[in-house]
């Protein structure tokens, strides 16, 4: 294997002033992915509380209406 095109890691060494180059190119877009996966992360923890919560709500309302307990201690009698 040439001296010039050697794995070193995860970055390549070309000539020497390009190693540096390459290495913080692969470091940036390591950054990259890392953000946009916390990003996906919390948006999508977001969104499933947001869910719950609409869920949450809507059974509250439906619990603390008369009507509901009515058609529940019929349903109950019958």
């Amino acid at each position: 294997m040439p001296l010039d095109f050697m794995p070193l890691g995860r970055s390549y060494v070309l000539t020497s002033d390009n190693r540096y180059f390459l290495r913080f190119t692969y470091s940036l877009s390591k950054t990259w992915v890392h953000g946009i996966h916390a990003l996906r992360t919390v948006f999508r923890y977001a969104m499933k509380h947001r869910r719950a919560a609409a869920l949450w709500k809507s059974a509250h309302a439906e619990l603390s209406s008369a009507e509901s307990w009515r058609t529940r201690f019929e349903l109950s009698r019958i």
